[in-house]
C-alpha cells in the first residue's frame, strides 16, 4: 500500500498475506489492533477448490491490494461488534462468524471474479473436455497434473481420474507420449545433439530422457535416429545415395 492513510477508530483492514504495511498510533491515545488471517486451502470443507483458486488469482492475492472499511460500514461494526461486544463469543463460533465477515468484504472481488469465469461452476467433465479440445499437445506436455487441476477446478485426484476416464491413460503417460513423439521429430529431421533434444522435450537429465524413450520405442535415441533420421532416408537399400548429381 502506497502512501499514508489516516484510519479512524473503528476502521477494518482487508489484506493479503504477503502485504507490508506499518500502522502508527496516535501520540494522544493509546491503540487496540485486532488481526485474524484467512487461509483457504485450510478450509476444505467450507470454501471449494474453485473457489480457493478465486481467492488466488482475485486482487486480493496483489501485493498492493488493501482494502479500507469505514467504521461505519455494516461490515467493520459486525467485525467491532464481534471483538469487543458484552456477549462476545470464542472458539469455533467466533471464528465461523469471522469467516463470514472475511467473504462478506471480499463480496464484491468474488463476484467480478466468478462473472469473468463462469467454468467454475458446472460439471468437471465437460470442463476437462472442453480443455482437451482447446489446449495445445505442446502446451499439455508442459502443465503439471497441480495446472490441469487448477484449469479444471477440481482436485488432484479427481482430474487425474477424469482425465484418464477421458484419454484412456494417466496424465504422466499422456505427457510423456507427448515429448517423446516431439523428440521422434527433431531426431529424425535434423542434426542436433541428444541432449540438446532432451532439453526442448522438456526432460532436464539426459539420462532419464534416454532411459523413457528406450522403454518407449524399445531404441535409444542414438540408435533410432541412424535407423530413422534424415541422412538414413537418403540412402537406398544397395548403399547409394539418392541425392545429388547422378553419376555414370
Amino acid at each position: 500500500m502506497k502512501g499514508h492513510v489516516e484510519l479512524p477508530t473503528g476502521s477494518m483492514l482487508v489484506c493479503p498475506g504477503p502485504s507490508q504495511m506499518m500502522i502508527r498510533a496516535s501520540l494522544l491515545g493509546e491503540m487496540s489492533l485486532r488481526v485474524f488471517g484467512i487461509i483457504p486451502t485450510r478450509l476444505p470443507g467450507l470454501i471449494t477448490v474453485g473457489e480457493q483458486e478465486l481467492l488466488k488469482e482475485s486482487a486480493c492475492q496483489s501485493a498492493n491490494f488493501v482494502r479500507i472499511a469505514s467504521p461505519e460500514s455494516p461490515t467493520a461494526g459486525r467485525l467491532k461488534e464481534l471483538c469487543a461486544g458484552p456477549n462476545q463469543p470464542s472458539g469455533l463460533l467466533l471464528r465461523l462468524q469471522l469467516l463470514q465477515i472475511f467473504v462478506e468484504a471480499l463480496g464484491g472481488v468474488l463476484q467480478a471474479t466468478n462473472h469473468s469465469q463462469p467454468q467454475v461452476a458446472g460439471d468437471a467433465r465437460k470442463r476437462m473436455q472442453d480443455l482437451m479440445q482447446t489446449v495445445a499437445p505442446s502446451e499439455l506436455a508442459e502443465m503439471s497434473l497441480r495446472d490441469l487441476a487448477r484449469r479444471t477446478c477440481c482436485t488432484l485426484r479427481h482430474a487425474s481420474r477424469i482425465f484418464s476416464e477421458l484419454t484412456g491413460m494417466s496424465f504422466r503417460e499422456k505427457r510423456a507420449e507427448i515429448r517423446m513423439n516431439r523428440a521422434r521429430e527433431l531426431l529424425a529431421g535434423g542434426n542436433s545433439k541428444v541432449v540438446d533434444i532432451a532439453l526442448e522435450s522438456g526432460y532436464k537429465s539426459l539420462s532419464l530422457f534416454n532411459l523413457t524413450f528406450s522403454r518407449h520405442f524399445g531404441v535409444s535415441p542414438g540408435r533410432w535416429r541412424k535407423k530413422n533420421g534424415t541422412s538414413a532416408r537418403l540412402v537406398s537399400p544397395g548403399g547409394l545415395k539418392l541425392s545429388g548429381p547422378a553419376r555414370g
